[in-house]
């Protein structure tokens, strides 16, 4: 389990991820979760961010309860520059649970801009002829 805080006083990427140190950024929670794990985001805004290959969720610390007013948003905001949340899976990644590849519980994802504009995009391998 991971902690992510964006509050430039208390999350830093080089803290150890725990509640009370939490890290800066969530891509830098995901570089460093396995299969399994969990990264718990607390409010603020974020970049976006890219996972690969991994079974992992990511959620507000408010959980399920996070989108009712009254719990203050984690917002991944994509900035007009394409997908906010990019998902990737290689063609040697086990596909053999597709139900608990990647889950996002409690985001709030805004301003994505890809061709068609999207704010999550997943990309996975295609068959080769």
């Amino acid at each position: 389990t991971w902690y992510v805080n964006a509050d430039p006083d208390i999350g830093d990427n080089n803290n150890i991820g725990t509640p009370d140190e939490p890290m800066a950024t969530i891509q830098a929670a995901i570089d460093i979760s396995a299969i399994g794990d969990t990264i718990y985001i607390y409010e603020g805004t974020y970049a976006p961010f890219t996972v690969s290959n991994k079974h992992i969720l990511i959620s507000s610390v408010y959980g399920a309860n996070a989108l009712d007013p009254v719990y203050p948003d984690v917002i991944i905001d994509a900035q007009g520059s394409g997908s906010a949340v990019m998902i990737e899976f290689s063609d040697n990644f086990p596909h053999d649970n597709f139900s608990s590849r990647i889950t996002l519980r409690g985001l709030v994802i805004e301003n994505g801009n890809y061709i068609v504009p999207e704010m999550i995009a997943v990309v996975e391998p295609r068959d080769q002829f």
